[in-house]
């Protein structure tokens, strides 16, 4: 009995060694080679000099660079906060010469250098302004709470829904059963009193 069972693994592995060497033979080169959509696009030549990120559109770059590599934050000039006729005494850059500054009008400033051996003090001026209000950083799909319900919505549907829900607006009314509709589509599938038309194809 043994004998038959060893002689049947023969057999067996005998076919499975001829069906490996059918397939090396048969399976050739693939007739067709497959691109991926990927490898067809062109490369996006709006990235980001920072970070390894690239965008569609330049405005989509732009938008980018605003919310995450701007340090909004700049110094207020010390001459925004002074008043006409008013002097001061800053340092001149790069240098260790010291300047008396007056301003004669809004955007006019009159500049003399002063002698070396006159003692002034110099204020330093480091006040920062925040530029965030004037740039849009905000997420462009903000959500927003309504203040009625509670729910959670994109900041763009929140009118049409406070209009909708709590001031019960109904735009679209019907002339004939006097139903009000809150979207064009609906009051468009309406039908009411209206023979059902089908168009007829003129050939």
């Amino acid at each position: 009995m043994t004998e038959e069972v060893s002689t049947k693994e023969d057999e067996n592995d005998t076919e499975n060694n001829e069906l490996t060497e059918k397939s090396k033979i048969v399976m050739g080169p693939p007739l067709t080679t497959v691109v991926p959509k990927s490898a067809m696009k062109p490369a996006r030549d709006n990235a980001c000099t920072v970070c390894p990120l690239t965008f569609r559109t330049p405005d989509c770059l732009k938008y980018h660079i605003r919310s995450t590599h701007y340090n909004l934050k700049t110094k207020t000039m010390s001459y925004d906060d002074k008043e006409v006729n008013q002097v001061w005494h800053e340092k001149v850059f790069n240098s260790s010469k010291i300047v008396e500054i007056k301003k004669a009008a809004p955007n006019l400033f009159l500049i003399r250098k002063l002698e070396d051996d006159k003692q002034v003090t110099v204020q330093e001026y480091n006040q920062h302004l925040d530029l965030s209000e004037l740039y849009p950083t905000n997420k462009r799909s903000s959500l927003a709470k309504c203040r009625a319900c509670y729910r959670t919505m994109l900041k763009r549907d929140l009118k049409k829904h406070y209009d909708e829900r709590h001031n019960k607006i109904q735009k679209h009314t019907c002339n004939n059963c006097h139903k009000t509709f809150k979207r064009s589509v609906l009051y468009v599938r309406h039908v009411c009193n209206k023979d059902r038309r089908r168009r007829k194809l003129i050939l």
